[in-house]
C-alpha cells in the first residue's frame, strides 16, 4: 500500500466514522483491505479508486473494513455491578421507566446484556431500549441474535445461558426489548426518538 493511498483510507475512515487511523496502524489498514478485496473478489486499487470516486457500495465497504468490532457479553463486569446496584435505582427513584441508548453496539452483546440485566432486576419498570451502529452487517447479525458457544460462554454464566439462549439464539424475551437501528455516531442528523 503506499502512503498516498494510506493516507486517502485514514482521512476517508475518519470523515465518515470519526475513527482516526495513526501511521503506526498501516499494516491493520493494509491486512483489512486486502481481507475486503478478497471477499468482495476485486484487487485492492480498485476498490480505493471506487472510493475514491464515491462509489457508495465501495464507501460502505471500506469503512465498515476499517471499524472495531469488539465486543462481549457483560464486558466488564464490575461497571455493570456498579449501574445495577447504585446508578439505576437513581435514574428510576420517581419515574416509571427508562429510555437508554446503546451506542456503536456492534453485534449487539450489550444491548442484549443491558435486557437481561433489566429482566433480573427492574422488569417492573418500563425501557426503550435502542442500540445503534454504523455497520449493517453487524446489525444484522446483532437483529438475528445467533451466538457461537465461545461467544456465548464470554461474559456470560451458566444460569445466564441457559436462562437466555435456546439453541444458540437470544431468547425472544430479550431479543424483543431491544430495537437496533443504523446510526453514524458523527452525524448531526441522529435522531432517536421513535422510529417511524
Amino acid at each position: 500500500m503506499t502512503r498516498e493511498d494510506y493516507d486517502f483510507v485514514a482521512r476517508f475512515v475518519h470523515q465518515r466514522s470519526g475513527l482516526c487511523l495513526g501511521p503506526d496502524q498501516a499494516y491493520l489498514v493494509e491486512s483489512r483491505l486486502d481481507e475486503l478485496s478478497r471477499r468482495l473478489s476485486l484487487a485492492p486499487e480498485a476498490l480505493l479508486s471506487r472510493a475514491r470516486l464515491r462509489d457508495r457500495e465501495a464507501e460502505q465497504h471500506l469503512v465498515q473494513a476499517m471499524t472495531v468490532n469488539e465486543t462481549s457479553f457483560f464486558r466488564d463486569r464490575a461497571v455493570w455491578d456498579r449501574l445495577r446496584r447504585s446508578i439505576l435505582p437513581g435514574l428510576l427513584a420517581g419515574r416509571q421507566g427508562l429510555r437508554v441508548w446503546c451506542a456503536a453496539c456492534s453485534t449487539g452483546q450489550e444491548p442484549y446484556s443491558f435486557a437481561m440485566m433489566w429482566l433480573d432486576h427492574f422488569a417492573s419498570y418500563r425501557l426503550e431500549l435502542v442500540a445503534t451502529d454504523l455497520s449493517e452487517p453487524v446489525l444484522a447479525r446483532a437483529r438475528r441474535g445467533h451466538y457461537n458457544p465461545a461467544e456465548m460462554a464470554r461474559g456470560l454464566t451458566a444460569e445466564e445461558r441457559s436462562q437466555y439462549f435456546v439453541e444458540g439464539a437470544i431468547a425472544e424475551k430479550c431479543r424483543s426489548m431491544v430495537e437496533f437501528r443504523s446510526a453514524n455516531l458523527i452525524e448531526s442528523s441522529l435522531r432517536l426518538g421513535p422510529s417511524t
